[in-house]
């Protein structure tokens, strides 16, 4: 119901009380969770997991709709979701045998194999690639190498997978979270500390959640983010930064003529019946 309320608000921004309701039903909702997740059954695990993805959705999208923005630095909102992403995962791992035989279970394989495919041809798809690697490879911490490595790697196949082959996942947002999910804590202080390769890596996030259809509650984030990052590490690194910037500014356009040509029915991307009962609740 907080989705759906700003949901409703991003399609109509007179409507401020809207993003007052969605605040006030998350918050509800994390109250009511927090016992659970503290000790967590099996049965609750599938649960937990689909809330902590919601969670994660609802704060990147309260970011970029907070009609009173506190000039928070998007890329610790990132770092903050990205936490949240990997703390879940940490909850929830002890029950990852009983995840197994539910149906989230087809969405950890879906598209697995294009992406194996894709995974051996990077340098080929992407001339960027290598250039990316190569800073990698610069680090002289061997935990903080691996991790550059395997990030890169995956941002990669998974920017591939989502162009070349989006029907195989089950929502445009599937990749993008997955990507969070699998990031190790390493990278997260690199992040922190506004490290330029991870930086650079962050930058092809965005790419990811900029690539059409895209998700609503990610809507000009990847905008928000390479701006970010440019104005961090300014002219010396924009070499790094062309490709995402470009790709990003490309999809942008592309979203807004299919937006002009296309007339809309409704968003079924939230459930209309979620949106009738945040129409109807009320803030005690």
């Amino acid at each position: 119901m907080a989705l759906s309320a700003l949901h409703l608000y991003s399609k109509d921004r007179s409507r401020s009380e809207l993003f007052d309701r969605a605040c006030y039903l998350q918050g509800i909702a994390i109250q009511l969770v927090q016992p659970v997740i503290a000790n967590l059954r099996q049965e609750d695990s599938l649960a937990a997991l689909m809330f902590s993805s919601h969670t994660s959705a609802f704060g990147l999208a309260e970011y970029m709709l907070n009609p009173h923005h506190d000039d928070t630095d998007p890329i610790d909102k990132i770092v903050e979701c990205f936490q949240l992403s990997r703390g879940i995962k940490l909850v929830v791992s002890p029950h990852w045998s009983y995840l197994s035989q539910t149906w989230i279970n087809r969405l950890f394989h879906s598209g697995s194999g294009n992406e194996d495919r894709i995974r051996t041809s990077l340098a080929s798809i992407f001339p960027t690639y290598p250039m990316v690697r190569s800073l990698a490879f610069g680090q002289e911490d061997a935990e903080r190498r691996k991790c550059c490595l395997e990030t890169i790697e995956d941002i990669f196949t998974f920017i591939g997978a989502s162009m070349q082959h989006p029907q195989d996942y089950p929502t445009s947002a599937h990749l993008i979270d997955q990507w969070a999910v699998k990031l190790p804590p390493v990278f997260k202080d690199m992040l922190v500390e506004r490290k330029p390769i991870a930086l650079i890596i962050l930058s092809y996030w965005a790419v990811l959640t900029s690539i059409n259809p895209r998700p609503w509650h990610l809507k000009g984030l990847a905008e928000v983010l390479i701006a970010r990052i440019e104005d961090i590490l300014g002219e010396e690194w924009a070499e790094f930064l062309r490709w995402p910037r470009e790709s990003i500014i490309k999809n942008a356009r592309a979203e807004q003529d299919a937006s002009a040509q296309t007339p809309r029915f409704g968003d079924c991307s939230v459930d209309s019946r979620l949106h009738l009962h945040v129409e109807r609740s009320t803030i005690p």
